[in-house]
């Protein structure tokens, strides 16, 4: 587009500026020559920008309105990570400890009641022998969680298989007669040693008459 203020600038002074007379005819025809070149190039010049206002009138009427883009939206934030919480924790009790049993009793020491004693290879219970037993009874029926073990003795005369049978009869006549003032039965225990267990060692009658007997321990 043609500059006004340019074009301003370039004609004035030629339209301002006397023609001098000293020139003659030959500085005014050329006066006159550059007027008519100056007003056409100011006519040129209205109409080409009459034409560009035009046409940029026309175009910017029949131009479409675009609006402007919509702002880009900003990407939405990340949800926030919540961690689950831990499960609550049981709490374990332990059971209580139970005390431990009492240790249980002690077994009572084994008492000797006594001896019965025999006449020589018999097995009959004599007459001082079931006084001994009447006390063990009555000692049994006090002491109802114990039991009676009787031994039967015999001396060293006579063989180890017969002493061993005879020594048997004994122990067992002393237990008959104990189930008969009432005892029960399990809580007597019959055994025979023969003649392994002698309480004395002499080779004498007086010896051999101690050594006849039934040892009565209670357990």
């Amino acid at each position: 587009m043609y500059n006004h203020a340019r074009l301003g600038r370039d004609l004035a002074p030629v339209l301002l500026n006397p023609v001098p007379k000293r020139e003659g005819l030959v500085a005014k025809a050329r006066w006159t020559r550059w007027t008519l070149v100056a007003m056409l190039g100011v006519v040129s010049a209205c109409w080409v920008s009459a034409c560009n206002y035009r046409e940029l009138t026309v175009s910017v009427v029949n131009r479409e309105y675009v609006p402007p883009p919509a702002p880009r939206a900003l990407p939405a934030a990340p949800a926030p990570i919540v961690e689950p919480e831990p499960p609550p924790m049981e709490v374990v009790r332990e059971a209580p400890i139970a005390p431990p049993p009492p240790p249980p009793a002690p077994a009572p020491e084994a008492r000797v009641l006594g001896d019965i004693y025999f006449d020589f290879d018999r097995a009959a219970i004599r007459s001082e022998g079931k006084t001994l037993l009447e006390e063990a009874t009555g000692i049994l029926r006090n002491e109802s969680g114990r039991t009676l073990v009787i031994e039967g003795h015999c001396d060293e005369r006579g063989t180890d298989e017969y002493n061993l049978v005879l020594g048997e009869r004994r122990a067992q006549a002393v237990r008959d007669y104990l189930v008969g003032r009432g005892m029960d039965a399990s809580r007597l225990h019959a055994t025979s040693y023969g003649k392994e267990r002698p309480a004395c060692l002499e080779h004498a009658e007086r010896c051999w008459k101690q050594n006849r007997r039934a040892h009565l321990v209670l357990e």
